[in-house]
C-alpha cells in the first residue's frame, strides 16, 4: 500500500483508497487496468522537492476514466497533448519518477480533488506538475 512506502500517510489516508505499490512508468502500463481511477506519481525512490510548506516526493496527482491509457500518454506523447502530458514528459526526462494507482469506484474527479486538496493543505500550493487551473476549480467548490 502507498502509505506503508512514502512519509506521506495523511494524503492517502484521507483518501480511504488502496494504492499499488510504486512502479515505473512501464511497468503502471502494463499493470494498470483500463477502470477508472486516480494516480500519483513521485521522484523515484522518494526524492523530494522543496515546497512552500516543507518537502515533499509527489510531483503530480491525477485522475482518469481509462487508467492504462492515460498512462501510456505519458510515455508516447505527441504535438496535441495536453500540457499536464507534456510537463509531465519534460520531468520525467529530468527525473525518474514512480506512479502509483488505484481503482475508483465513483467518479475519479472526486478522489483527486480529495487528494490535491489534502496536498495543498499541507503545503499550501499544488504538486509541481499540476496546472494553476486545477486550483481555481478546487477553491470554487
Amino acid at each position: 500500500m502507498l502509505s506503508n512506502r512514502i512519509n506521506y500517510r495523511s494524503l492517502v489516508g484521507r483518501a480511504g483508497i488502496t494504492f499499488s505499490d510504486w512502479l515505473t512508468l512501464d511497468q503502471a502500463i502494463t499493470q494498470a487496468p483500463k477502470s477508472i481511477g486516480v494516480y500519483v506519481m513521485r521522484g523515484k525512490d522518494g526524492r523530494k522537492f522543496y515546497r512552500v510548506k516543507g518537502e515533499s516526493d509527489i510531483v503530480y496527482i491525477g485522475s482518469s476514466k481509462n487508467l492504462k491509457n492515460r498512462l501510456r500518454q505519458y510515455k508516447y506523447t505527441n504535438q496535441k497533448a495536453s500540457s499536464p502530458t507534456k510537463r509531465v514528459k519534460w520531468f520525467s526526462g529530468i527525473y525518474p519518477i514512480e506512479i502509483a494507482f488505484a481503482i475508483t469506484s465513483s467518479p475519479a474527479t472526486l478522489f483527486e480533488t480529495m487528494l490535491l486538496q489534502t496536498y495543498i493543505g499541507d503545503h499550501h500550493e499544488l504538486p509541481p506538475l499540476n496546472n494553476s487551473n486545477v486550483l481555481k476549480h478546487l477553491l470554487t467548490q
